[in-house]
Parts: C-alpha cells; sequence; structure tokens
C-alpha cells in the first residue's frame, strides 16, 4: 500500500527541475521509493510463500535477485535514472507478479 501512495504521490508532483527543482527532487525520490517498496513486498510474500515449499518458490527468488541485481548494474553505469532502467523494472517486475500469482493459482512449476 505504501508503494501506492509513493507512486501516487511522484506522478501528482511534476518534474521540472528548472522551475520547481525541489519538487522534481521529490518527485523523483517518490518514484525510486516506490520501486523499493514494491521490490520489498515481492520480496516478503516470497519469502512467506517459501515456507509453504522451498523447491517451488526458488526460482521466482532467484528471478527477484536478478531482477535487483540487474537494475543496481542499469542505475550504476550511467550514475542517474534512465529509460532502460524504467523500461527494465518495469516490464521485469510486472512478469514476476505474475509469475507469482501463476505459481499460486496452479499446481504446475513454472
Amino acid at each position: 500500500m505504501c508503494a501506492v501512495l509513493s507512486l501516487a504521490y511522484a506522478v501528482a508532483i511534476p518534474y521540472l527541475p528548472e522551475y520547481f527543482p525541489k519538487y522534481a527532487a521529490l518527485h523523483v525520490f517518490l518514484a525510486a521509493l516506490a520501486c523499493v517498496l514494491l521490490m520489498l513486498a515481492l520480496l516478503a510474500t516470497l519469502l512467506a510463500l517459501r515456507q509453504t515449499g522451498p523447491d517451488r518458490w526458488a526460482r521466482p527468488l532467484r528471478a527477484w535477485g536478478l531482477i535487483v541485481l540487474v537494475c543496481a548494474v542499469l542505475f550504476l553505469i550511467p550514475g542517474m535514472v534512465t529509460s532502460a532502467l524504467e523500461v527494465f523494472f518495469t516490464i521485469s517486475a510486472a512478469l514476476l507478479a505474475r509469475g507469482i500469482w501463476l505459481l499460486l493459482n496452479t499446481d504446475k512449476h513454472l
């Protein structure tokens, strides 16, 4: 829920660094915070589900770690948030959430 609120506030605050530099910095902070909170929520979910069957949830946990690693590399190489980072995070987090949902609703391992 905190991730949703953080993202909603980030969307509501305009990113106009030349006119409102403090609001632009707040916008970037809230958007990044939403991503971090989403990944922490997915990790908490995966760790809780792992208690029910460690083998079943090992692959999504590895995927979570890979997403975090690639996002860190995509951030550290240019030293800022880029379109590549935004696109990668959005697609990979959505696919991970979908994979978790599918594993919860099927008897098969993905």
